[in-house]
């Protein structure tokens, strides 16, 4: 079973647009290229849309991929990862950011960068000479 999270698909698309977007495209073009940037940054991915999408702007990049190797494997790398989401024994979740909780019954702890804490150990110093 293929484990398919939508950050596999953003990686992807980056590496996709930035092959991409060293040619200039007709506006049409680029239409297509937000509605699949659109799709793949959506907390749930359209496979449907996806996939017409995907298979619109092949047709329009076709004569570019056979010249340039390198958008042509971004272009393929995208497809293939879809080809194995859109699978039925496919898992396809979000990704999540992780949050870190805070423990209010734990005492908190300020960090300080290396400079900050020797300037904080100067202040500490100079306050003790002064006998407060």
């Amino acid at each position: 079973m293929a484990i398919v999270s939508s950050q596999d698909f953003r990686n992807l698309y980056e590496k996709f647009y930035d092959k991409i977007r060293r040619y200039l495209w007709p506006i049409e073009t680029l239409k297509v290229l937000a509605n699949i940037e659109e799709c793949i940054y959506s907390a749930f991915i359209n496979y449907d849309d996806l996939d017409r999408y995907l298979t619109k702007i092949k047709s329009d990049i076709r004569d570019t991929m056979k010249e340039d190797e390198y958008l042509a494997k971004a272009y393929n790398d995208l497809v293939d990862l879809f080809n194995e989401a859109k699978g039925d024994n496919a898992s396809k979740y979000l990704d999540l950011a992780r949050v870190e909780e805070v423990n209010p019954e734990s005492n908190k702890q300020l960090k300080y960068s290396e400079s900050e804490e020797d300037n904080k150990d100067e202040d500490n110093k100079e306050t003790v000479r002064r006998g407060k």
